[in-house]
């Protein structure tokens, strides 16, 4: 046979070669040709030894070759392991070009860990002993599957990796979460329910029930007991308001009973008391430490109840001891110990008793408080005793926040203080809206004292007893009854909100803003108290002969208007100008009066007033009136010439309008003022108080040395 050539290939592994198996067998072929021929023909040109002369003693003498190879490189020569498996120790692990890894698991359920794919981001998915197991990033379960039918239990915990939220499914589908992993304490509550059970399933696992089982179609049935011999119950055509009983299977006996439109509960008659029927009952007697007598009472026996009638109310807390059995502390229902006044004289109470807190809750207790079941809408967790404002409504109860003074909308709509320990935002709890609200740390005896009233403070959830005022509200929440420096402070809560002064019946601050230097008025017509705007100057005495009304201020501004017959004006400047070093005439003081401040007729009156500080010369005061403003221009209508000595003194004039013009006495006269028995002569000048006009102050000395201070100028009708 000739020799057979092994193609391989142009470059490595390039594919064009023959397939591994195909090469080998094309080596099997040759060297079978060989050993056919035993090699006693062929001869060894380059022997390993020197002994080697024929094919045969070269490869006894072969024990294998140099060298050593890849994995990639085996695996081109052939990837089958040929029915052996490849072992791979426990910390190694096959990885992938991602860094996703393929290994034992990390953790030993019982399974000697299993087998785990881990992701590149830390993800571990492992299948363990017929379970599977998915873990976070951190190593814990985030949930377990094809758990059989085991249920976990507390020591299903945080050693075993499972972690508050794991999930764990059962073959049925049924699913646990996981409350609490701690250790040797897990909690797991039921998640899910898979398949749905037979009524059979579910009794063999627990046939004790705590809520009542509804039947809401028509011709559905009951029956217990069929056996022969055994008394029979059924029950049957149950449908809205009707049920029928019978004692027998097949519906026919004459013994039945048939309920229409009734509720109630049935009974044995051995549950009936023996003493005449109904609830036991009895008349307590004594204040406080209440006695009873009850037949056939040997026992408290947990929700056991008496209705009992008290001959007295009580004072303080107080307790009730039925044939001498032991005195029980009352309670009010669902909030704490009796206070006095919770009993009154003559009242009839359901006492039920609770074997847990061995105590008589009491229903019908007279309203001493008043609760109401909220919800948290504020952002942070509410506290015992915090003042809250009725924010909104949820369902069937109002949401509230945290109140304060601060504003109308956090303080008008306070409601009542927390009651319970805590109230976390977004859940729910209780208020108290009326009563005695104990247990309280907030009223430490270093600020506190009992009595003292407790008002809305200006933080958001707190309290004073600093009564607020404007412009915070006040809040009046109730009275301290124990001040205390631990947890028994104890006060009275009653709340009563201040009112906004428009918020008042009989006053209207709607209709019309208010605005500034308004003031309240009332008006007849409408029996209210309004806002109106009155002028800001003083009224003056006057005399009138008109009967007075019910509003006695603008009656009063009525009286000035008619008496002064114009409007009234004033311009006053009480700068303090110094004047020195010049003879020349030296403007004071100008006053622009804007058009329409005066009418015609109207008196005007112009005071100039000056202290000359020095007594070198003498000097003058002047006024002049323009209708710009320029003193150049402008006519004098008042001086005043004084001597040398140094004085203080004011210059008066008084000027009539009228016609376009303004009419005075002494316009160039020195006189101090114009108001003189004799000598007097009528100045006039063109002046329309329809427009704006000046008038000018202004001051000559006669003596550059001296020095004089204007240091008042008022113009006013």
């Amino acid at each position: 046979m000739a020799k057979q050539i092994i193609n391989v290939g142009t470059t490595a592994n390039d594919g064009t070669g023959d397939k591994v198996r195909n090469a080998f067998i094309k080596v099997n072929s040759n060297f079978d040709e060989l050993y056919d021929e035993g090699g006693a023909n062929i001869t060894v040109n380059n022997p390993v030894t020197s002994t080697e002369t024929t094919l045969d003693e070269a490869l006894s003498d072969l024990v294998g070759g140099g060298g050593s190879q890849t994995l990639a490189e085996v695996l081109v020569e052939g990837n089958s392991t040929g029915g052996e498996n490849i072992v791979i120790n426990n910390a190694d692990s096959i990885e992938l070009e991602n860094t996703s890894l393929l290994k034992k698991g990390t953790y030993n359920f019982g399974g000697n860990g299993g087998i785990s794919r881990i992701c590149s981001n830390n993800y571990e998915d492992m299948w363990q002993n017929g379970f599977r197991h998915v873990f976070d990033q951190s190593g814990f379960i985030r949930n377990s599957t094809n758990c059989f039918d085991i249920i976990p239990d507390e020591t299903f915990d945080e050693t075993l990796r499972f972690k508050v939220d794991s999930i764990w499914t059962l073959d049925n589908g049924t699913s646990y979460i996981c409350t609490d992993a701690t250790t040797g304490a897990a909690v797991w509550e039921l998640y899910s329910i898979g398949s749905t059970p037979t009524l059979q399933e579910v009794t063999d696992e627990g046939n004790t029930t705590t809520n009542p089982i509804i039947f809401d179609d028509t011709n559905l049935q009951v029956e217990i007991g069929s056996s022969a011999g055994f008394p029979y119950f059924k029950m049957l055509n149950i449908e809205s308001g009707q049920a029928t009983l019978f004692d027998n299977s097949d519906n026919t006996a004459s013994r039945y009973a048939k309920f229409q439109d009734k509720n109630g509960t049935l009974a044995y008659m051995d549950d009936i008391p023996s003493s005449g029927g109904g609830i036991p009952h009895a008349t307590a007697s004594g204040t406080d430490t209440y006695t009873a007598t009850i037949a056939g009472v040997s026992a408290y026996n947990d929700a056991d109840a008496y209705l009992i009638r008290f001959t007295n109310g009580n004072t303080s807390s107080a307790t009730l001891n039925i044939n001498s059995l032991g005195a029980i502390p009352l309670y009010r229902n669902n909030d704490g110990a009796l206070i006095g006044g919770d009993i009154i004289n003559g009242g009839e109470m359901l006492c039920i008793y609770n074997s847990t807190n061995n105590h008589f809750q009491l229903i019908g207790t007279a309203p001493n408080s008043l609760f109401s079941y909220v919800t948290n809408a504020d952002s942070v967790t509410l506290t015992k005793g915090m003042p809250v404002y009725a924010f909104s409504g949820t369902g069937d109860r109002m949401t509230v926040k945290r109140a304060n003074n601060t504003s109308d909308a956090t303080s008008a709509q306070t409601v009542g203080l927390v009651l319970s320990t805590s109230i976390a935002a977004g859940q729910k709890g209780l208020i108290m809206m009326q009563g005695l609200l104990d247990g309280l740390s907030i009223l430490p005896t270093s600020t506190w004292s009992d009595g003292d009233p407790v008002y809305l403070g200006a933080t958001a959830g707190t309290i004073t007893k600093v009564k607020p005022y404007a412009p915070n509200h006040l809040v009046y929440l109730g009275v301290v009854t124990t001040a205390s420096n631990g947890s028994a402070g104890r006060m009275y809560v009653r709340i009563q909100n201040g009112y906004e002064l428009s918020e008042i019946h009989d006053i209207d601050l709607i209709s019309n803003a208010p605005t500034n230097n308004q003031v309240l008025t009332y008006e007849s017509s409408t029996d209210l108290w309004k806002n109106k705007t009155i002028i800001e100057d003083a009224i003056v005495n006057g005399v009138t002969t008109i009967a007075p009304s019910q509003n006695a201020v603008f009656d009063a501004l009525a009286l000035k208007q008619n008496v002064l017959s114009y409007t009234p004006y004033k311009n006053i400047q009480t700068s303090q100008t110094v004047h020195t070093g010049t003879t020349a005439e030296t403007l004071i003081f100008t006053a622009l009066i804007p058009a329409g401040s005066f009418n015609s007729t109207d008196i005007i009156r112009v005071l100039f007033g000056a202290n000359k500080t020095t007594a070198l010369g003498t000097f003058t005061l002047r006024l002049r009136v323009n209708t710009v403003n320029n003193i150049a221009t402008a006519p004098t209508i008042g001086l005043m010439t004084a001597s040398a000595s140094g004085q203080a003194l004011i210059m008066q004039r008084n000027y009539n309008l009228n016609g376009g013009n303004l009419y005075g006495l002494n316009f160039v006269t020195g006189n101090l003022t114009d108001i003189v028995a004799s000598g007097a002569g009528l100045n006039s000048t063109t002046l329309n108080p329809a427009n704006q006009f000046y008038i000018f102050g202004t001051i000559t000395l006669s003596n550059t040395s001296d020095t004089i201070i204007g240091n008042m100028f008022s113009i006013q009708n």
